[in-house]
């Protein structure tokens, strides 16, 4: 789903700017019409000749690439992975959740995932030091983990994520 951020050219098009790129990553920075679009079309009936394409992200860059995932007409399962997929509302979110055969839930203790957040930002860059990254989590990564626990539909099955 990383594939569909909107572009660092398309958040400098946001009324606020700064708020686009200090949020980003929560729901409305994504772009959700594109992403319905690549989820009704594997919804499709198979083509044999059709491969579909779909964006990656390049975190050394901070954009997606475009048509850079193939999905053949062979592949018997897609996986799609992304914090949104059981979103309730806004309704695009949900018709996307609706589509899906199932909806897995990754469950993980507060403390644990913010340990994980603050050590991805500082090693992806997103943030320079443990710092800013704490300050990233506390206003970003963990108002849409609220939005989320309080706007998704019941998951098929939930997973508790332990530390080893």
């Amino acid at each position: 789903m990383d594939g569909y951020h909107y572009p660092k050219r398309i958040l400098n098009t946001f009324p606020n700017v700064e708020e686009a790129y200090a949020r980003r990553g929560s729901h409305w920075t994504f772009d959700v019409e594109g992403f319905y679009q690549l989820v009704t079309s594997i919804r499709d009936p198979i083509n044999h000749q059709k491969i579909i394409y779909a964006p990656s992200f390049d975190h050394a860059i901070g954009d997606p690439i475009e048509n850079d995932i193939k999905i053949l007409p062979s592949h018997q399962l897609v996986i799609f992975e992304g914090l949104y997929l059981h979103l309730n509302k806004p309704h695009i979110w949900k018709s996307i959740a609706l589509q899906m055969n199932e909806l897995w839930f990754l469950q993980v203790d507060r403390a644990i995932a913010r340990k994980r957040i603050i050590k991805r930002h500082v090693e992806s860059g997103i943030s320079n030091d443990e710092e800013a990254a704490s300050y990233r989590a506390n206003n970003n990564d963990f108002v849409n983990a609220d939005y989320i626990l309080e706007n998704s539909m019941t998951p098929t099955r939930t997973i508790n994520s332990i530390e080893d």
